[in-house]
């Protein structure tokens, strides 16, 4: 602003009825913003907070996996930096806790695995192998087809059975324990297997006639 306009507009300031015009088109135009922000003055209770918190996973969910469209280039940086982090252990026990502290319901759960397209991981498809040729009735159920509370067992059969296979990258020794008492509460018998165990498949097979 020039001196000359600056000038211009004080001498219209000490105009009284410009000023008290300009004064009450500033106050309708707080009250229109007023009456436009429907919660302005006011608390959410705990009830609604959850709500938009439940909207807010749902929303984040589809967008970056609905929505987001990235080239094998891109993928492959994020999983090497990924994983560079996931070594940090302060990094992994952040984000173990950062999971577990979400309210991840079922429906959310299975909105995840099937838009994810899951398919089995190396040492899910070296378990199949093995109970393709050596047992029966056993089906691969951990592409998100079947939900047993909160969790979606990896394998399957008639007799209410279940093996689940972890690895050591992505579990702790605690969690073995935690995933067969999780199952036992349905009337499941769990079977753990690690993916180090995989090295000596003949244990494997026996570890499975033994245990179930």
């Amino acid at each position: 602003m020039s001196e000359l306009q600056s000038k211009k507009m004080k001498e219209k300031w000490n105009d009284s009825s410009y000023r008290e015009m300009m004064l009450s088109k500033n106050n309708q135009l707080k009250k229109g913003h007023k009456s436009a922000n429907g919660m302005l003055g006011k608390k959410h209770t705990t009830e609604s907070k959850e709500l938009m918190r439940e909207s807010h996973i749902g929303a984040e969910f589809h967008f970056k996996v609905g929505e987001v469209s990235r080239s094998n280039g891109t993928k492959i940086k994020i999983g090497i930096a990924t994983k560079k982090r996931w070594e940090i252990p302060e990094y992994k026990e952040k984000l173990r806790e950062k999971f577990k502290s979400k309210v991840w319901t079922s429906e959310h759960r299975k909105k995840i695995a099937s838009s994810n397209g899951l398919k089995p991981t190396k040492p899910e498809l070296i378990i199949n192998d093995i109970l393709s040729k050596s047992f029966s009735n056993w089906i691969y159920t951990g592409d998100g087809k079947i939900w047993i509370g909160d969790k979606n067992p990896d394998f399957m059969n008639n007799d209410n059975q279940i093996i689940e296979v972890f690895g050591s990258y992505w579990h702790k020794p605690e969690d073995e324990q935690e995933r067969i008492n999780h199952f036992a509460n349905y009337g499941y018998k769990a079977l753990i297997i690690w993916d180090y165990e995989l090295k000596n498949l003949e244990n494997v097979e026996n570890k499975i006639r033994e245990v179930l």
